[in-house]
């Protein structure tokens, strides 16, 4: 039977969130080994503290760290808590979230700004069969530019005015214009459910964009991400220069 593991946390800070819903209760963590983790909370515990417990703990699972994240992550990890309240106490399960390296704060390299232009590019201006004589060399381009956050993908061409033109032309061609669309809504929602698009990342694209935010937050939120494309290329809530 595995052992047991139980801390006491006596910090006293301003946060309340969590003394609010459990006044003194245990929370019960299985980890990501499968071993049970009894935390005791006390009434003046506060969320952070807690947090961090949960933290302290998963350092001693060196399993925890995934070692297939990519250097440039740094040592950042995540894991995600389910929650289940009752009357019986709190129970949570760990476990990690993957992480895509997606990095939002990692500048694009000239390789990758080449690769999304030659995509655009080649997508809006060739025909359908020279599209296909391409495919393998499309293929290579959008594998090298997979680890790249879908809001830096979207700020390289639209702060491109000829990729702006492209992306207009291109979303006239239904084929072309749908491979492509499907690519892309599926890194935002990759992103979307890993936590990975936040309203900070969203602020910083729309002003390099030179969008109001408040016209693309609610496509971004709502994970409508046909929408959010067509504002970009409309060009609507962009501030005059």
């Amino acid at each position: 039977m595995k052992a047991k593991k139980i801390i006491f946390l006596l910090a006293g800070a301003a946060s309340t969130l969590f003394s609010q819903i459990v006044l003194g209760n245990e929370l019960t963590l299985k980890s990501s080994s499968g071993e049970n983790i009894v935390i005791y909370l006390q009434p003046e515990d506060c969320f952070l503290n807690v947090i961090d417990a949960i933290n302290s703990q998963l350092d001693l699972d060196s399993d925890f760290l995934d070692e297939r994240v990519p250097a440039f992550i740094s040592n950042e990890r995540r894991f995600q808590i389910d929650v289940c309240v009752s009357d019986s106490g709190m129970n949570a399960k760990v476990s990690k979230a993957k992480a895509t390296g997606r990095d939002y704060n990692k500048e694009l390299t000239q390789q990758q700004r080449d690769d999304i232009s030659y995509i655009v590019k080649t997508l809006a201006e060739q025909n359908y069969f020279e599209v296909l004589r391409q495919k393998s060399s499309l293929k290579k381009a959008g594998d090298r530019i997979d680890i790249v956050h879908p809001l830096r993908f979207l700020e390289c061409i639209f702060t491109n005015e000829k990729l702006k033109t492209s992306m207009s032309d291109l979303s006239s061609k239904t084929l072309a214009w749908g491979n492509f669309l499907k690519g892309l809504k599926k890194s935002l929602s990759q992103e979307a459910k890993s936590g990975n698009l936040t309203q900070t990342q969203i602020k910083d694209f729309a002003s390099k964009v030179n969008i109001d935010p408040n016209t693309i937050m609610p496509s971004i939120q709502g994970q409508r991400w046909d929408e959010l494309v067509n504002i970009l290329i409309g060009g609507g809530g962009r501030y005059d220069m």
